[in-house]
């Protein structure tokens, strides 16, 4: 039987660095083409990467000023705890949470966190496990395997997307990345895998997520006023009775 593991062993067992993770270098590269994407889309004063992976991404943004990195274990540059930001609301332009949601104690609290100190129209990046890729397989023997990352929460992704659509996040863009079965033994990208995930996307081990904060409401809601009534008058006939 799989052993279930507690919010603290979790969190113990994070990864504090990608090499701690099989093919954990593969899958940082991967991650950093995908946010390539981005780079020069996202503009303003303070991005922060928030989580011990997400300090290890070393993508340049040439149009945001200031690069914070918040993690509550080296190599952050602020230390925090991933529910709790030490930062001014709406002071942050964009966030990245690589695999954070995975690790932490209390993931949504890790949303709604991000939701306060975003700016309108602010980016959130999210990557994470897939909990339905092959890899997952891998982790079954966890007494044979290390313990990144299997001891962290794997949330389907279509969980965290309804979590940001409650939020008020419009998606901007959604894949799976990484042909990797996550062995060490095993190199990544095998070319049978490459194929088979060609046509089967979701057998990757991770996915991504871009969205954005909104402050409208994105679905107009129906025209709910009534209808004013037209009122006819009847016209009233008056008889006069004549003696």
């Amino acid at each position: 039987m799989e052993k279930k593991y507690t919010v603290a062993e979790r969190q113990d067992a994070r990864p504090l660095t990608w090499q701690d993770m099989p093919h954990g270098e593969y899958l940082r590269q991967q991650l950093s083409q995908l946010l390539a994407t981005w780079q020069h889309r996202v503009y303003g004063q303070n991005l922060a990467q928030v989580g011990e992976l997400s300090c290890e991404l070393n993508n340049a943004w040439p149009a945001i000023q200031r690069q914070l990195r918040v993690a509550e274990q080296a190599p952050g540059q602020v230390r925090a705890r991933d529910t709790a930001w030490p930062f001014a609301l709406e002071s942050l332009d964009a966030a990245i949470l690589a695999h954070t949601l995975n690790f932490s104690a209390d993931p949504y609290q890790v949303l709604r966190e991000a939701t306060q100190l975003l700016r309108a129209d602010g980016y959130l990046f999210i990557a994470g496990f897939n909990p339905f890729a092959l890899s997952m397989f891998s982790g079954i023997r966890i007494a044979q395997q290390p313990p990144h990352p299997w001891r962290g929460q794997f949330y389907r992704k279509q969980r965290v997307l309804d979590w940001l659509r409650v939020l008020n996040y419009e998606i901007l863009d959604c894949q799976y990345y990484g042909c990797s079965l996550m062995v060490r033994d095993w190199r990544a990208e095998s070319l049978v895998f490459q194929r088979a995930s060609k046509h089967l996307p979701w057998l990757r081990c991770c996915y991504f997520i871009a969205a954005r904060k909104r402050t409208v409401p994105l679905q107009w809601l129906p025209n709910t006023r009534l209808k004013t009534r037209k009122f006819q008058v009847a016209s009233a006939r008056l008889t006069t009775k004549l003696d």
